[in-house]
């Protein structure tokens, strides 16, 4: 299975807009399969942007208890807005990486660059 970067920020928007501190049980995202949301609840746990307890059947898997690890928060506002979305997402294309660093990256420059934009002292 692919790698889907637009449902791991998918699964990070649901998980943080869960009510309380975690999620009980998975989210539906529309348009995934519910194989697609534990592959990928699993590489988000993998790559520490959630904790979560990973729960197995003799005909399933999934994740319960999820919630989001403080690296998780901080990717998620790194790529939160939409704008800033798209713009990493197109570098990343571009240079023909999905790496989830480089999608902090690309995405940090693009909130900096916006920053600018609007005449805010960041950045040195």
């Amino acid at each position: 299975m692919k790698r889907d970067m637009d449902l791991a920020r998918g699964l990070l928007l649901a998980i943080e807009d869960a009510p309380g501190t975690e999620l009980r049980d998975q989210p539906n995202i529309p348009g995934f399969s519910e194989e697609q949301v534990t592959y990928h609840l699993g590489l988000l746990k993998e790559a520490g942007l959630i904790d979560a307890t990973m729960v197995s059947s003799k005909t399933d898997l999934c994740f319960i208890g999820i919630s989001m690890t403080w690296s998780g928060h901080e990717f998620l506002d790194k790529v939160r807005d939409p704008e800033i979305w798209s713009t990493a997402k197109d570098g990343a294309k571009r240079v023909g990486s999905w790496s989830i660093g480089l999608l902090a990256d690309l995405a940090k420059a693009a909130v900096m660059a916006k920053a600018h934009s609007l005449g805010l002292p960041v950045g040195g």
